[in-house]
Order: structure tokens, then C-alpha cells, then sequence
């Protein structure tokens, strides 16, 4: 009846057994003048599906429609909420294309499965035919469907091939799904494939809904084209390490047969030789240990997921029979409370002595034991680390962490002898963008470790000591003419893992909340004594199922809470200013809050140095600040859209609990089957909401009335604890938010180029971090502000690059000091310069001016110059205020 309805309503009704042909689609009638891509009636629905996938538009299998037909009446408790009113129902896209293919002729079957192999969608290999009940293989349909290969021939060639997929013979991988798994085979298979494309239709596509009638029983089928790779071996494992292995011995055996003293190194050749094997032997180990340690790891987490159910089961009985011990022995007055208390440790006890446990960690102290291994010096490490002086490594100034080397030029030049301590201007930029880069690259590195699936571990603070002390090395200084001493090593690596503790501690507490069986039972503790109190009192097995449900739908709505408010954070936000634009529009807010910024001038000017040297940081601190005012201010708004999300899940709750109790009374299911309806009715709305359960519960429950009233009622009061946790905005805990609304924003505000201007530190507007083409910006500053100085002198330079890049001037690149560039031609400096386009501007740049002389002492405090000869500050910079900067000259300051 369900299936001759939806045919019905699609207009399809006639069509079963006289077949849909060409005319059906190629004839113009009132349903083809429709959109197509937005029908508004179920009987345009099939004219669009078709008019789109025959034009090999894949946007065809999104079409759906809301009828205005009430839902039928074996499903209509699914559409009700608590109050009974009948909602929508949608017609399920899969629906459509099943009911196109059944009632199609042999031809157009065919042409409708390869358009839509042709958009990379699955194709029906088996299906379930709805008026005969008979299963179909459809192999004439997939006749035109060719694919189109590279492989290498037996002389090595790389040919192409096509060939009919029917004839092709390849290797197949099923996918089933084995109990009551919640998660979706489709969206598995569809990572698997491509990740940007579904290839499977799945229930979180667009138009999906449960109200599917003739998908049920289908099997798809799609063919994917790897690399062509047979299956990977240990060689091809270690396949890089070998090719290191072999570079190193051919250039091991230059060095030993063709140098001019290998008589006298022949000695050593055996002993060089082995050393290599091993340290290449040792590597492989390493590698295979680390693979050996996650697959391991796996196992044991998946054998800890099955502990923990097992345990949860027997704690459940071992509750429920104490209670029933306790109420037939009521006669001795015992107090129940006490009783649970006394064997509830060693039932815990028990049940894990056998679990390993997890450590407790100082990952303070593996940096200062690990960075002291790596130089030697466990006082130097201690000294620097009591100094706090690395937390402002990137800001300070970096003169005290080099040792300059006297340059042959200078000792000649007398005039420039006090310049001789000193970094010029560009070694001091290139010594930031190695400290950025460091940075950058470690930050990389720590998102990477995999703390929260196997917790911490002292190897990881290691791996990034390891690789700041390369990138250190790799480091090379124009013309060799400083070098780095200890401290600069020290304070770096101590900065990057101060952020890697911070991220580390956050994630190993909670893996160990989720791996931890003692910290779990022991946050469980008030629920099983909830089971016990149910059953002392009399209370049926299905009661208390009931109650145990609604404890853990308690914590899903908690979290879903948390999940909802987190995007409705952020849409709030970048409703207005500052992040109602685009990152050129918040960084010029950026601006405006650093001129404004009230306290010491000191601090601020630190801010500002923050800003200049390191953009990225001070853009994601500010989005911090202003997320953590956002949800201090009161927001009645807020705590309203979470309370209503809150009832919102209440009614779904119980519309499940209903649809659940009515289907197994329909089919005369057990509670198994209870819970497996109740749970997937909720996997879109809470994930997954099973309850583990004993044989013994199992039996006893099957009053499922009794269950769905007891999760009403429970559930109420769940929903209302819940809602007087939420009394005021600033109740919400940062802690439980899985992805932090600040962390949405700095992901959409700061991907994109941070590349900074050679000259003047302006940083890259583009929004594509790799982007093709130039780097530019629309304002760039004067090179004062990066240190610039009038070559061999203490002078500032105080121009500006849009003004000099069309000017007569020279320039001496970080790359050759020796070689002076003209300023039009400053893309023949090479490195960064020639990766910038920067054009001739004579804006006013009132900001930058306006900055030189607000912090003229700061400046030259910093950077240890003078605005003096040449460099002096005109003295019409210095009649713009504070005031000249408000208002719209705020659009034109950077």
C-alpha cells in the first residue's frame, strides 16, 4: 500500500506496466517547464531527476520534495511529537531514482545507470523488484559503462586502457553490516573513495530522511580505480629509508676510493660501514616498532571498549542482586546506602585489576630532562626555563640569543666599528621567519600526534626537539656572518613545547576520562546506585531500563547542547563587527583595537610587536579575547536557543520511545529490538545512545508501555535539571565543547597566506595559503617598523616600499649585502622579493605614521637605532592624533 502511494504520488502509477521510454522525457509538457533544479510538486520530481542526470548533472540525486500528504499510519507515530501533531514527510531521493528505474524500459535503465556511473555515482547490482518480490541483476544496464586506465606494460611502458566494466575482471570488497552497529556503511565506503564527493547516498545527504520505501534491499555497486600498486611490502615500506641508505653509500664510497688520502682511511672504511647498517638498521626498527605500538594500541582499546560493556553488564546485575538480597532481608534495618558503598570499591576493584594503567604525567619536567639530554647542559635548561625570558622570543629582541662574526669589510671600516655586535636589519628579519617558521612547523607537528586516540607520550616532546634543533641547523646566515649560541636553541625549543603542554595535558585527560575503566565506573557510581535504589523499591526491570536510558540521554543532550551552541556562537558573531567581513575587514578592526588599547605603553607597544612579527598569533588571540567576552556578557537570547534545543530533543526523545514501542508491539520484538529502533531513530539527532544490557535484563523486560512512560517521565526531569544548569550564558563549561567556537573561527579567519612583505612586514591578502601568483596587500608600512636602516648607519629608514618602489633608491638584499638593487627593479634581489608584487602608492597611511611617532622611544629602544639624518621624522607626521585615526579613515590606515 505504502509503495502504490509513493508511486501514486509521483505520477508513476500507469507507468510499471507500459514503461517509461524517450518521449516520456524528451516530450514538452507543463512538468518539463518546470525548474528543474527546485520542483515544487512531487509529480515534477521525476521530470527534474531525469532532465538532470541525462545532462550528467549530479546535483540530480539532491532533488527532493516536502508533500503536503500526511504521514501514513504505520509511521505516523515517527512524525508526531508530544503533542500528536502530524509533521511533513519527505520523499526520499533514492526513492525517486528507484521508482524512475523500475518503471523505465530496458533502454533507458541502461542510459540512467551509466549517466549516473559517469557522476561518480553507485549503481543497482542487485534489487529487490516491489510487485513481485522477485531479486533483480540488472547486467544488461551496465553495458555502456566503460572506465579508462594508465598501467605499465611488461617492457615498462605506461599504456592506456578501456575496457567494458562487465568485462572486467577486478577484485571485489562487500561491505556488511554485523549487529546493531549505528554507524553508516555508506559514509565509510564514501571516505574511502573520495571524501569531497558521496558516492553512496547516505542519511546525512541533502533531502535523506527515514521514510524510504524501495532502497531497502538494494545492493550498489561502484567501481574504484587506485594507483594500480599490488599490496604494499616491507620494502615498500622502508623503500625511503633504502633510497637514503644507498646515497649514502655511493657517496661513502667517493669519499673512501677516490680521495687523495684514502690509503690512509682504508683503516676505517670497515668500521664507517657498519656503523651505517646499523643506524639504517636501527631506523627500520624504529619504524616497525612504531607501527607494531598503533597497531597494538588498537587492539587494546578495542579489547578495553569490550571490558568496559562486560563490566557495565556485571555491575548492573551485581547491583540489582544486592538490591533484592537487601529487600527480602529488610527485617535486620539495614541502610542501603551504606551497604551499596561498602562492596561498590571492591566491585570495581575487581573487575579491573587486570586493566593497565594509565601513567600519571609531568610533561614539564620530560622537556627540561630531554632538552638537557640534547645539549648537555641541565643547568642551562633550568636557568633559562626559571627566566621565562623564551616566552617572548618572538617579540624581543633577538641580538643576545647570536654571536657576530667580524666581517673582513668591517674590520676595514673603522666608521662602522660599533656596528660590529650587531645584527643589521635583514639578519634580524631572517632570524624571525626562522623563529616563525619554527614555530609554524611544530604547531603542524603537535596537531598531528595522536594523544587523544593513544595518550601521551615523552617521545612526542622528542620528535619536536628533535626537529627545531634541524631546522636550527638547516638555518644559514648571509654571508655565515653570525651564529646561534645555546640559549637560542634552549629558548625556542622551551617556547614550542610550552604550547605543546598546553594542548598535550588537555587531550591525555581526556583520553584518559574515555580509557581510564576506575575514572569511568567511578563517574558512574550515582547510576548504578540509581539501579540499585530502583530495584530496592519494587521497581520492574523495564522501569529501570527506563531510568538508565534517560541518564545517558541526559549526557547526549548535554553534549549536543554544547555542539549546537558552539555554531550558534560563532553564526552570532560573524553576524557583526569585527567578523562580519573577510580577514583584510578584521585585521583593519585589529588596528583600530591596538590604537585604542588603554594601560602601560609598554605593553601595548608589545602588542603591536606581537602584531608586526607574528600576525597569525595576535589574530587568533584576539578571537580568543573576543569569544571569552561573548560569553561573559549576559545573553538571554543564548540561554533561550539552548533551552528550546533542549525541549527540541526532548520531543524527539520521546517520538522515538513511541515509534520503538509501537513497531515491536507490531512485529512481537524483544527489548533488543526496542533499543536498536530507539537508537537509530536517534543517530542524526544524539549519535549513539545505546545501553548495554545483561542476559538477565534482557528476559525480564517486555512491558514496553511501562518503558516509554517511564522515559517520559524520567526524561522530564532530566530535561529540567538540565535547563536550570543553563540559568545564565556564562554557566557554559569551554571544557565540553568538542570543537571550541573560537577554534571554528580562527579555522575560517586564518587559513590563507601569511607571508609578510620583505620591506615593510605587510602581510599577504591573498586567502589561499598556497595560492598561485604574487604575494600582495593593499597598504603596506614603512621598513621602519621591521627595523630598517640606512645601510652601515644607526638611521631608521623611514620610507615607505609603495613610495620607493618608484623611486631612484637602492637597497641592500639579506640575501647579498655586497650588491646594491635599484627599488623599481627590486624583484632581481631574488628570495621573497621577487615573489611580491608591490605597486606605487601616495595614500596618506595616516596609522603607520601616526604609530612612528606615538612609539618613537619604544623604536628605538627595540631596535637599538635612531630617527636621526636621514631617518628623522618629518615633522608633519606628527600633528595626526588619536582622533584622526576614528571613524572612516579607519578603511585607509593599513
Amino acid at each position: 500500500v505504502l509503495i502504490e502511494g509513493l508511486f501514486r504520488n509521483l505520477v508513476l502509477q500507469d507507468t510499471f506496466k507500459n514503461r517509461l521510454t524517450r518521449a516520456h522525457f524528451l516530450e514538452i509538457t507543463p512538468s518539463s517547464l518546470q525548474n528543474d533544479e527546485n520542483p515544487r510538486k512531487e509529480e515534477c520530481i521525476v521530470h527534474a531527476f531525469m532532465q538532470q542526470i541525462l545532462r550528467t548533472d549530479y546535483r540530480g540525486r539532491r532533488l527532493s520534495v516536502k508533500s503536503e500528504r500526511p504521514a501514513p499510519k504505520s509511521q505516523h507515530t515517527a512524525g508526531k511529537g508530544v503533542n500528536g501533531e502530524n509533521k511533513e514527510v519527505k520523499v526520499h531521493p533514492m526513492d525517486v531514482q528507484m521508482a524512475v528505474f523500475f518503471c523505465a524500459d530496458a533502454f533507458r535503465q541502461q542510459i540512467m545507470v551509466t549517466k549516473l556511473s559517469q557522476c561518480q555515482y553507485a549503481v543497482p547490482l542487485l534489487v529487490s523488484n516491489p510487485f513481485t518480490g522477485d531479486i533483480e541483476f540488472p547486467l544488461w544496464t551496465m553495458r555502456q559503462i566503460n572506465k579508462y586506465w594508465k598501467a605499465t606494460d611488461t617492457s615498462g611502458r605506461v599504456i592506456s586502457k578501456t575496457l567494458s566494466i562487465y568485462k572486467a575482471h577486478t577484485p571485489m570488497v562487500a561491505f556488511f553490516r554485523i549487529g546493531s552497529i549505528s554507524s553508516s556503511k555508506s559514509q565509510l565506503m564514501n571516505r574511502l573513495i573520495n571524501e569531497k564527493h558521496d558516492t553512496f547516498f547516505h542519511r546525512d545527504c541533502p533531502g535523506s530522511s527515514r521514510e524510504r520505501l524501495l532502497m531497502d534491499g538494494v545492493v550498489e555497486i561502484f567501481w574504484y580505480l587506485p594507483s594500480g600498486k599490488k599490496a604494499v611490502g616491507k620494502q615498500e615500506l622502508v623503500r625511503e629509508m633504502s633510497e637514503t641508505l644507498q646515497k649514502v653509500r655511493k657517496s661513502f664510497k667517493v669519499y673512501f676510493e677516490e680521495d687523495s688520502e684514502k690509503e690512509t682511511l682504508i683503516q676505517w672504511k670497515s668500521r664507517f660501514e657498519k656503523q651505517i647498517e646499523h643506524v639504517h638498521d636501527d631506523l627500520v626498527d624504529e619504524a616497525k616498532r612504531k607501527l607494531d605500538d598503533n597497531i597494538k594500541q588498537k587492539n587494546i582499546r578495542k579489547n578495553l571498549d569490550q571490558q568496559v560493556k562486560n563490566h557495565e553488564k556485571t555491575l548492573f546485575d551485581k547491583s540489582k542482586e544486592l538490591a533484592l538480597k537487601l529487600k527480602e532481608d529488610r527485617s535486620k534495618n539495614r541502610d542501603p546506602k551504606a551497604e551499596f558503598d561498602s562492596v561498590w570499591g571492591k566491585w570495581v576493584t575487581d573487575l579491573t585489576k587486570d586493566v593497565p594503567k594509565i601513567k600519571d604525567i609531568n610533561i614539564s619536567n620530560d622537556v627540561i630532562n630531554i632538552l638537557g639530554e640534547e645539549i648537555y647542559e641541565n643547568g642551562l635548561v633550568f636557568d633559562q626555563k626559571k627566566s621565562a625570558a623564551y616566552r617572548r622570543i618572538h617579540t624581543d629582541s633577538n641580538q643576545n640569543y647570536v654571536s657576530i662574526k667580524k666581517s673582513t669589510i668591517l674590520k676595514t671600516l673603522e666608521t662602522f666599528n660599533s656596528m660590529e655586535k650587531s645584527l643589521n636589519p635583514e639578519d634580524q628579519t631572517s632570524v624571525r621567519e626562522l623563529i616563525s617558521k619554527v614555530i609554524q612547523h611544530t604547531a603542524g607537528k603537535i596537531v598531528s600526534f595522536p594523544v587523544s586516540v593513544q595518550g601521551y607520550s615523552s617521545g612526542y616532546i622528542q620528535e619536536i626537539v628533535r626537529d627545531v634543533k634541524q631546522l636550527v641547523l638547516e638555518f644559514k646566515p648571509r654571508d655565515n656572518c653570525f651564529e646561534f649560541k645555546k640559549e637560542f636553541f634552549v629558548d625556542l625549543s622551551l617556547y614550542v613545547c610550552e604550547q605543546a603542554e598546553k594542548r598535550f595535558e588537555e587531550l591525555h585527560r581526556k583520553y584518559r576520562e574515555a580509557n581510564d575503566p576506575i575514572l569511568h565506573f567511578k563517574k558512574n557510581k550515582t547510576e548504578y546506585f540509581k539501579v540499585f535504589m530502583n530495584y530496592y523499591r519494587g521497581a520492574t526491570s523495564a522501569a529501570v531500563l527506563g531510568d538508565q536510558i534517560c541518564v545517558k540521554l541526559k549526557e547526549t543532550i548535554l553534549q549536543s547542547v554544547y555542539n549546537m551552541t558552539a555554531i550558534f556562537i560563532c553564526v552570532q558573531l560573524v553576524g557583526k563587527p569585527p567578523f562580519n567581513g573577510n580577514r583584510g575587514d578584521l585585521e583593519k578592526h585589529i588596528l583600530k583595537y591596538l590604537a585604542e588599547q588603554e594601560g602601560d605603553k609598554e605593553e601595548k607597544f608589545k602588542n603591536f610587536l606581537t602584531y608586526i612579527y607574528q600576525p597569525k598569533t595576535h589574530f587568533e588571540n584576539f578571537i580568543r579575547d573576543r569569544v571569552r567576552q561573548y560569553m561573559a556578557a549576559e545573553n538571554p537570547q543564548a540561554v533561550s536557543v539552548i533551552k528550546e534545543h533542549i525541549d527540541h530533543k526532548q520531543r524527539i526523545i520521546i517520538s522515538a520511545a513511541e515509534m520503538a514501542r509501537d513497531e515491536v508491539k507490531l512485529i512481537s520484538g524483544d527489548i533488543n529490538k526496542w533499543l536498536e529502533i530507539f537508537s537509530n531513530s536517534l543517530v542524526d539527532e544524539l549519535g549513539d545512545t545505546k545501553v548495554n544490557l545483561s542476559d538477565k535484563v534482557t528476559k525480564d523486560v517486555t512491558d514496553y508501555d511501562v518503558l516509554a512512560d517511564v522515559i517520559k517521565k524520567e526524561l522530564l526531569v532530566a530535561v529540567e535539571e538540565l535547563k536550570r544548569s543553563f540559568c545564565t550564558f556564562s554557566d557554559l563549561r569551554k571544557e565540553m565543547f568538542r570543537e571550541k567556537p573560537e577554534e571554528i573561527l580562527i579555522k575560517h579567519f586564518c587559513r590563507g597566506c601569511w607571508k609578510q612583505c620583505p620591506f615593510c612586514g605587510a602581510i599577504c591578502a591573498n586567502s589561499l595559503e598556497d595560492h598561485l601568483g604574487d604575494h600582495h596587500t593593499e597598504f603596506h608600512r614603512s621598513g621602519c617598523m621591521t627595523g630598517k636602516s640606512r645601510m652601515y648607519t644607526a638611521e631608521f629608514d623611514i620610507g615607505f616600499c609603495t613610495i620607493s618602489v618608484d623611486s631612484d633608491r637602492s637597497f641592500y638584499s639579506q640575501h647579498n649585502a655586497s650588491v646594491s638593487v635599484p627599488c623599481r627593479q627590486y624583484r632581481s634581489a631574488g628570495g621573497d622579493y621577487a615573489e611580491w608584487s608591490i605597486y606605487p602608492d601616495f595614500s596618506e597611511l595616516v596609522y603607520w605614521k601616526w604609530f612612528i611617532c606615538e612609539f618613537q622611544k619604544n623604536l628605538e629602544k627595540y631596535h637599538n637605532k635612531t630617527f636621526s639624518g636621514r631617518g628623522t621624522i618629518p615633522t608633519a607626521w606628527r600633528k595626526y592624533t588619536l582622533s584622526d585615526l576614528d571613524g572612516a579613515k579607519y578603511r585607509t590606515i593599513l
